[in-house]
């Protein structure tokens, strides 16, 4: 039985909580894919990273991107 993949939202990617959490999930195999919301670039590159720069106050407007397996800010 093949496991299903995950994907992961983080909010605050660059700073230094959020950049620990964003190494560990890429190596992770269980992640599929992983959403940041930031403020300013990660400058990671890798296949399973989907980024979106934004103003943190107006999460509203990325309610369609906003849908992973789990969450953290």
């Amino acid at each position: 039985m093949s496991k299903l993949k995950k994907t992961a939202i983080i909010l605050g990617a660059t700073g230094l909580t959020g950049s620990i959490l964003l190494k560990k999930l890429l190596k992770d195999p269980a992640f599929e894919k992983i959403i940041l919301f930031s403020r300013s670039s990660t400058e990671e590159n890798s296949p399973k990273i989907e980024e979106h720069l934004i103003d943190m106050f107006q999460l509203d407007k990325y309610s369609e991107a906003f849908t992973a397996d789990v969450v953290f800010c």
